[in-house]
């Protein structure tokens, strides 16, 4: 599984989070640890301790995974559809909090809702798109609608291969 992170800042005067040095973006060392050390926790709880860390307002935070990939024969997690285990699966979920996203939206059939208390003026968007195999598009529609979300999923082997939402 691979991780980004992204972060965008409103920095203030007294901030020492960030600077430019000969043409150099310097980020500071406990920026760079809170990042390490926390980039798993909860998203809300991500953005407060960068946002103490910084001293600056943090405008927009997300989180990209790309991963996991199922595969035939491989075991998968409880509470997935056995179907999905019949052919190429890769997954590529996104978790975006930011004072730009005017909306909050939930499209993840794998994971729940997040009840985390959003900031004041910030939307949320949590998504998981899918790219696999074209058999597995009915089995991934069905797991979408039983737990009430749209569908992210790009066939791989049509021959139109693009995206079907």
């Amino acid at each position: 599984m691979w991780v980004r992170i992204v972060v965008q800042l409103a920095l203030v005067d007294r901030s020492q989070a960030v600077a430019v040095r000969d043409g150099r973006v310097v980020v500071h060392p406990g920026v760079l640890h809170v990042l390490t050390r926390h980039a798993p926790v909860p998203l809300v709880a991500l953005r407060t301790l960068l946002q103490r860390t910084c001293v600056a307002d943090v405008v927009r935070v997300s989180r990209a995974r790309v991963g996991p990939f199922w595969f035939p024969g491989l075991v998968l997690p409880a509470g997935v559809p056995g179907e999905l285990g019949r052919g190429l699966l890769l997954h590529l979920d996104q978790d975006v909090i930011g004072h730009d996203v005017r909306t909050s939206l939930h499209a993840d059939p794998w994971r729940p809702a997040p009840d985390e208390r959003l900031p004041a003026g910030h939307g949320r968007v949590v998504e998981r798109r899918f790219a696999g195999s074209s058999e597995l598009r009915r089995p991934l529609e069905a797991w979408a609608a039983a737990s009430g979300v749209p569908l992210l999923f790009t066939p791989l082997d049509s021959p139109a291969g693009g995206a079907v939402r």
